[in-house]
């Protein structure tokens, strides 16, 4: 019952439910909807992985570069991030 409910809600953002999500595309949907949710329930407080939820959303906002001196420096921008994120 609850995972049919689930399945005709993720529908309608085009978002099939599965176990494990791995393609960019499948978790840029899921951003949209957390997105939309958040603004219409501030649902972040809910999140059991607010740290998760913020370095995903981090690292669809600061792409990975191409070249490799570039990424040494996003690398340690993530680390950055994620140390600040942690001591919260």
């Amino acid at each position: 019952m609850q995972q049919s409910c689930v399945e005709r809600f993720l529908m309608s953002f085009d978002i099939e439910l599965k176990e494990k999500y791995t393609s960019q595309e499948d978790l840029f949907k899921w951003m949209v909807v957390l997105d939309k949710l958040e603004s219409m329930y501030e649902i972040s407080y809910s999140v059991s992985d607010r740290k998760g939820l913020h370095m995903i959303r981090w690292v669809f906002d600061n792409e990975v570069p191409s070249t490799w001196d570039e990424f040494i420096k996003w690398v340690e921008a993530f680390d950055e991030e994620a140390d600040m994120v942690e001591s919260f």
